[in-house]
């Protein structure tokens, strides 16, 4: 598993050459060796970084996959990252990496992105801890705890504009029903992770500056 991992763990590795830190949580785990299937096939095995994707109720929905090498590239393989067949209802599902914070007006405040790298990448930028949605799909159907509030939606950069949208759909419901929500969009094509690698070094994280 990533916590407490060594030095030679490959999803640690391949985290850290996107610049993120590896997050102190038991939602994020390692495999060593795992058999990549496609079309009714295993065509190899290799390390794999896996995330629980959890219901709003926190319900094991299903797993989340990224195949990389040994020495933290992304896998040679068809997609990279793929999920298991779900056990339950993907819409509001999401992989929950921290837990919600208290703002400086005492209320929870929590942050929304697509992909794994994503999510540890607006952590590190904006200081809020962000779930993943895993999708622009769940992005937008995401269900936050009852709890929160305050919401922090990190949208993609698409070209397509795919990300956009998705954001925008999730805004506008939580707003309807009474949250508030704060897109945030990167302002170069891509994700918040690219936004990261493109500053060209790693962040200190800033808790609570958002």
């Amino acid at each position: 598993r990533l916590q407490g991992r060594q030095e030679s763990d490959c999803a640690g590795v391949y985290l850290e050459r996107r610049g993120l830190v590896v997050p102190n949580s038991g939602v994020l785990r390692y495999h060593m060796h795992l058999g990549y299937w496609y079309d009714g096939q295993c065509i190899g095995w290799f390390p794999a970084l896996l995330a629980a994707v959890t219901s709003p109720a926190g319900d094991l929905v299903t797993i989340h996959r990224t195949f990389i090498t040994p020495d933290g590239q992304k896998a040679p393989v068809p997609t990279v990252k793929k999920l298991c067949s779900p056990a339950g209802v993907m819409a509001g599902a999401s992989i929950k990496i921290g837990t919600p914070i208290t703002r400086s007006d005492g209320c929870l405040g929590l942050g929304i992105a697509e992909g794994i790298e994503t999510s540890l990448a607006a952590s590190i930028l904006f200081g809020v801890p962000v779930w993943a949605g895993v999708s622009a799909h769940g992005l937008a159907s995401f269900v936050p705890p009852p709890s929160v509030r305050n919401v922090y939606v990190f949208a993609d950069n698409d070209a397509a504009q795919t990300g956009q949208k998705a954001a925008g759909q999730l805004a506008e419901r939580l707003t309807r029903d009474g949250s508030t929500a704060r897109i945030h969009t990167p302002p170069n094509i891509g994700d918040w992770n690219d936004e990261l690698i493109m500053r060209g070094r790693r962040y200190e994280c800033r808790t609570g500056s958002i």
